[in-house]
Parts: structure tokens; sequence; C-alpha cells
């Protein structure tokens, strides 16, 4: 073994890192609510309050509200979105962490899908579900209209038009009451 010393930070900094450690896996595991009272974050030297790492926005573009995210200085749009949404069968297992869900023949946590509704709740963006039709085993599929910020009557009239012409919701065999 030699005798070469191995440099280490000092105890401040690496309690400092332990603590960022904390607050980045509260932040994740929270879900990202954190956004909802202020849609950026900071990272060491590469960002401060005027270039953040990431934000998420809304700006006035060509006079309308459009949903922004800002990703370590690119920014892309984030309004308009539509999400297909099948309905599957649930999960009753107890306790909930045993809980899971098949898309496509594997098995994935139950909770992992608590994502999607992410994408509308934490810029704030309006979001409406509408039924679009049916799967191949009865369950319905919808489609979840997200719009740009403070547009909700721009999502409900979207979801209005698109059930005109799906039909609308029709309660899978076995379920209508």
């Amino acid at each position: 073994m030699s005798n070469q010393a191995i440099h280490r930070h000092t105890l401040t900094v690496r309690i400092a890192h332990w603590v960022n450690v904390l607050c980045l896996t509260v932040l994740l595991m929270s879900g990202l609510q954190i956004f909802n009272a202020h849609p950026a974050l900071y990272i060491g030297k590469q960002s401060d309050f005027d270039h953040p790492i990431l934000s998420i926005a809304a700006e006035e573009r060509n006079a309308r509200l459009v949903g922004v995210t800002n990703l370590a200085g690119t920014s892309f749009t984030t309004t308009g979105i539509l999400m297909p949404t099948p309905a599957f069968p649930h999960d009753h297992v107890m306790p909930y962490s045993a809980r899971h869900i098949e898309i496509e023949g594997k098995e994935y946590p139950y909770f992992d899908q608590l994502v999607w509704p992410e994408i509308a709740t934490t810029p704030g963006l309006p979001a409406t579900a509408v039924p679009i039709g049916g799967s191949e085993t009865g369950l319905p599929i919808g489609v979840r209209i997200v719009g740009p910020y403070l547009e909700d009557r721009t999502t409900i009239a979207f979801a209005e038009l698109m059930e005109r012409e799906f039909g609308g919701f029709v309660p899978p065999p076995g379920y209508a009451g």
C-alpha cells in the first residue's frame, strides 16, 4: 500500500454536498411540485437568477401565451399536447408499493403512471380528458388535451369538438348502469 495522501473535501463541503443530494431527492420525490411556487432550478455557478438551469414558464408569442420549458439554455414549446390514454384493469393489491401495471407485456410499478398528469400540473396548464373510443378488450380510450396557460376554455372547446367527432363516452360491456 502506498503512503500517498488522498485529498478529501472539508467536512463543511461534504455536508453541503449531502444537503444538495437530500434536497434534490425530496424535489424529485415530490413530483417537482416546487415548480408551482417558483418554476426555476439553479445549480452551482452554472446558473443564476436570470439564467436558471431549468425553468418552466408561459411566454407571450404572437399575442398568445404559450408554455415554454428552458433546459440549459435550450427552449422548447410545451403548449398543445395530446396524450392518448387507454383504460387498464386496476390493481387493488396491498400495500400500494406492490401494485403493478402491465404495458405491452411488461410490468411497471403502478404509480409510475402518475408522471403523466405532471406534464400539465407542474407548469399550471389546463388539461381536459375526452373519450375517443374503445380498445380491443372493450375498455375506453381517451385523449388528454393540454392547452396554453389560462386557456381552460380552449381545451374544453376542443374536447367538445373531439367528443362530437368520436361519439363521446360509451360504457364498457358489463359497466353500463
